[in-house]
């Protein structure tokens, strides 16, 4: 093992949150011709749908700060580099929270519902075949469970028939004639081909969201919706005038019981489809330069990328925290989505780019416990590690060798 001098990562909790500086720095250095073309704007607008409790407009702060630590934006520019013009919560709760946020990183406006967005009409078509689609579903997965259990009775069967015949075969081979005919054999009845609820689930989820899809799009969504910051009807997205000379960049992290492991795993043929055409239309019609959507990792990105393969490039990638060295072991699909007219941002897509990326040194010292030829690892500093993986010995609590006393390792990784 190398033992070398290494970087101290952050050592407080001050210092984690502001260890995105040296992030942003080491990106800026994979991208400096995206920079360039930010460069050339007035920075972002922002807007946010399933918000939460506001993660995106949280990150952009640090975002911010960073670019101003590094000498990228002045103390003036960072104060409106970000302008977050919407944010989109259902939850009352989450909303106070958003409300709350600081300064320029406060939504303009609160809304509530995303449905809102659509004309009574199209809500109630797509209700309409929403019903259509999983009574078929339900009709069909009751009609498989009849065919196994089927399956199962005609296999016992077969089987019980064969051992009976076994044993009567002697008795019958005495009883034959020499002028008696032989008896055909009735062939068996071919067992049903079973299709599993993930099948059937797939195939008519996928023929709902494609009839959806084509009903959302025969009327125009609605673009104005009520404000709870305002206490009135406000624009959804930001207008034109706001827009000039910045990106429009939409933050969204869709529901995730249609496709995950403790949900429903209804996939697309979950009623949350209706919600999330909803969303999508609306941004189609307003067409921002990038779309960043987070889900669990069974989302169905490929079908999401057919209903954008119109207007966007679509990229979709998953890891956790872990991978980066982070101690969350939080798995989620990221899927970015950009403007074909722009295509300005290049984004360095890859786990390995970005595992490099988050690369820190780790400092570790030793303190002896009371055993004989064991001591106690303690972490002097929480940081990033490459590949996203704690060295087996860079544990807290975990034993060396007496003899090892106080190491410094580097955990650059092969």
């Amino acid at each position: 093992m190398v033992q070398q001098k290494a970087l101290h990562g952050p050592q407080s909790f001050s210092e984690v949150l502001f260890s995105l500086r040296f992030i942003v720095c080491q990106f800026l250095g994979e991208g400096t011709a995206t920079w360039d073309e930010f460069k050339k704007t007035s920075g972002v607008v922002l807007t946010t749908d399933y918000s939460g409790i506001g993660s995106a407009e949280i990150a952009c702060a640090f975002i911010v700060e960073a670019l101003r630590h590094l000498g990228h934006l002045s103390t003036t520019q960072a104060a409106s580099f970000v302008l977050c013009w919407r944010a989109c919560e259902l939850v009352g709760s989450c909303r106070s929270v958003l409300a709350d946020h600081h300064d320029a990183f406060a939504p303009k406006h609160i809304m509530g519902d995303l449905l809102d967005r659509l004309p009574a009409c199209v809500k109630t078509s797509l209700s309409s075949l929403y019903k259509k689609h999983l009574n078929a579903f339900t009709k069909a997965w009751a009609h498989e469970a009849g065919a196994k259990q089927c399956n199962k009775s005609l296999q016992s069967s077969e089987s019980s028939k064969g051992s009976k015949a076994k044993a009567k075969s002697k008795a019958k081979a005495k009883a034959k004639t020499a002028h008696a005919q032989p008896r055909k054999k009735a062939s068996p009845r071919p067992p049903r081909p079973n299709l599993s609820r993930a099948d059937l689930v797939k195939t008519h989820g996928q023929a709902f969201l494609q009839e959806a899809w084509a009903e959302v799009q025969k009327k125009a969504p609605i673009q104005t919706a009520h404000c709870f910051r305002c206490d009135g009807m406000c624009a959804v997205h930001p207008p034109a005038d706001v827009r000039a000379n910045r990106r429009y960049i939409n933050v969204s992290g869709n529901t995730c019981v249609p496709w995950s492991m403790l949900g429903s795993k209804f996939g697309w043929l979950h009623e949350c489809t209706i919600v999330m055409l909803a969303w999508l239309w609306s941004l189609v019609k307003a067409l921002p330069e990038c779309i960043i959507e987070e889900c669990t990792p069974r989302f169905d990105w490929e079908a999401f990328q057919d209903l954008l393969s119109k207007w966007y490039v679509v990229q979709s990638l998953v890891y956790s925290p872990c991978q980066m060295g982070i101690p969350v072991k939080r798995q989620r699909r990221y899927t970015i989505c950009i403007w074909k007219d722009t295509l300005v941002f290049r984004i360095p897509w890859s786990i390995t780019t970005m595992q490099d990326n988050f690369w820190r040194s780790l400092d570790i010292t030793a303190r002896f416990s009371s055993g004989p030829r064991r001591v106690t690892l303690c972490l002097s500093s929480t940081t990033w590690l490459r590949r996203g993986t704690w060295h087996q010995e860079a544990r807290s609590g975990c034993c060396l060798p007496r003899e090892h006393g106080s190491v410094l390792l580097s955990t650059r990784l092969a």
